[in-house]
């Protein structure tokens, strides 16, 4: 979910009606990612204590972004794609023993997304693209 960091009625909206919708229509255990965008822009309306606390009492994750300067936008994927990783790492561990999906094993899901952040940051650097 994202709000806009500099416009608390944003804000309200998330903690109201947008969190009750993806209550209402989405499994329980769903991974929820609070974005707060616009953290280049000065004016802040919703702080980023006041917002971790909300995420942190909801049990979501948080980063803020700036959609203008790209900051912290890749790094909100990748964020939200090493829980998804995990949750699936812990529900193919808690199978039960004999089926057998429950003989795969699998790496770690750094493991997995560490090799890709390193030729990401790589490519970043070398100035080409």
């Amino acid at each position: 979910m994202v709000y806009d960091g500099t416009n608390e009625q944003s804000f309200r909206d998330v903690k109201g009606f947008w969190q009750s919708e993806v209550e209402q229509h989405s499994e329980k255990s769903i991974s929820v990612l609070l974005l707060g965008n616009k953290m280049d822009l000065p004016g802040e309306e919703v702080t980023e204590e006041q917002a971790g606390q909300y995420a942190k009492s909801k049990n979501y994750m948080f980063i803020q972004t700036s959609a203008k300067t790209g900051g912290n936008v890749e790094e909100s994927f990748y964020k939200l794609a090493r829980k998804l990783l995990e949750e699936k790492l812990m529900q193919v561990s808690e199978r039960k023993p004999g089926k057998p999906e429950a003989k795969k094993t699998y790496p770690a899901p750094t493991q997995q997304l560490e090799p890709l952040l390193k030729e990401r940051e790589v490519a970043r650097n070398s100035g080409c693209c």
